[in-house]
């Protein structure tokens, strides 16, 4: 008799077609009688969720209650879960191997990881910029709306300080990590970014935006900060008291890397 192996069907879902492209791998695994986990990244399920009809966000809790294990990155997410479906979820956090050899601040240099996109608050970032009253650099690391951000570089004259890197490599990221004074991330949503804790475990101080499972990780003035997604004046302002107060930042930096 031939013996059929036992596999195991990890997927990793958002939503939209995600989703879709998901429950179908499911059903088939379940044909076969195979193990399955889904583990949820999207970080605007929650909005694909809500704003779907009867027979969609029944096969969501069909999928979430019919799958062996569901993951999430964060206890928010579990509660959420669980408040839609009745069922706990297990909670695994992302994890990160990265640690720069070698920490060498430089003056009032600005690090963004992140897609060109407006959910990734890169907008509000080149607006509260041009309201800096102090000299400063802004690394650009990613890609996606590039030519609407190159328009408002232009428009708010911030050209000759900017550097546009594009999508960057483990090693070259993890320089960036090393070198520039603060990585900011003003997202309009989240669910867990890799960019923070990659942040936390190099170091550098985090701006962000309290949404998804940001909080989970950055208290306000404790392991990070934290502005409302959309406040550029209040981002120019908190930005301006990071790059001014290093010798400040040392206990948020240190209890981040503890956190992380």
């Amino acid at each position: 008799s031939v013996k059929r192996k036992n596999l195991i069907l990890h997927c990793h879902m958002s939503y939209n077609g995600s989703f879709f492209r998901k429950l179908s791998f499911l059903l088939i695994a379940k044909l076969f009688k195979n193990k399955t986990i889904i583990h949820l990244h999207g970080s605007e399920f929650k909005e694909y969720f809500s704003s779907r009809g009867y027979v969609v966000k029944k096969l969501v809790v069909w999928m979430i209650h019919s799958c062996d294990y569901f993951v999430v990155l964060s206890e928010g997410w579990s509660e959420y879960i669980l408040s839609i479906s009745n069922v706990k979820p297990i909670v695994i956090h992302n994890y990160v191997d990265i640690s720069p050899n070698d920490i060498n601040r430089e003056k009032n240099t600005i690090l963004f990881l992140g897609a060109f996109i407006k959910r990734k608050g890169i907008y509000e970032l080149l607006r509260a910029c041009s309201m800096l009253p102090l000299d400063f650099h802004l690394h650009l690391c990613g890609s996606g709306e590039d030519a609407r951000v190159e328009d408002m570089v232009t428009e708010l004259d911030l050209k000759e300080r900017i550097t546009f890197h594009g999508w960057v490599g483990n090693e070259d990221k993890k320089k960036l990590l090393a070198s520039c004074s603060v990585m900011v991330l003003p997202a309009f949503n989240e669910g867990l970014p890799m960019t923070i804790i990659e942040s936390m475990a190099c170091e550098i101080p985090v701006l962000t935006t309290p949404v998804g499972a940001i909080p989970e990780l950055i208290v306000d003035s404790i392991s990070g900060y934290l502005v409302e997604p959309g406040e550029v004046s209040e981002l120019a302002s908190k930005l301006e008291f990071i790059l001014s107060s290093p010798q400040e930042l040392q206990d948020v930096v240190k209890t981040a890397k503890n956190i992380y």
